[in-house]
């Protein structure tokens, strides 16, 4: 909650800069143009800074369930498998054909597909 209070103070303070800015009551204090655009960007680039803080804890802490793959392969429609594959096949590598003397060439083919899967960390990224 911290980094909420400093964001809130920062946003705040911006508003009222911007605010005495409009009203043109820092002419009082003998602000000129550069120092309030320079008291500005200080400004956005800590609310940025704070805001990507947040951001990263709030991921951080909102992990998401995982999903069930195995059930939904076992009793997903194809289109659902479709996905589950896409999701977690990277690529195919085709390996050359060689002779074959069989009419029944499917074992052969199968032997030359080799599927490359993602890991469980590159899923989870």
């Amino acid at each position: 909650m911290d980094t909420r209070n400093a964001l809130a103070t920062e946003q705040a303070r911006k508003n009222d800069l911007m605010r005495r800015w409009a009203d043109d009551a820092l002419a009082q204090t003998a602000l000129t143009e550069d120092d309030f655009f320079t008291l500005v960007h200080a400004i956005n680039t800590k609310i940025s800074t704070l805001q990507d803080t947040l951001a990263a804890a709030e991921a951080a802490t909102h992990t998401t369930a995982p999903v069930p793959d195995a059930a939904t392969w076992l009793h997903g429609t194809i289109n659902q498998r479709r996905t589950l594959i896409r999701r977690h096949l990277h690529g195919i590598t085709v390996q050359p054909a060689g002779k074959a003397h069989v009419f029944n060439r499917t074992h052969l083919v199968r032997e030359r597909l080799q599927p490359h899967w993602r890991t469980a960390e590159k899923l989870t990224t």
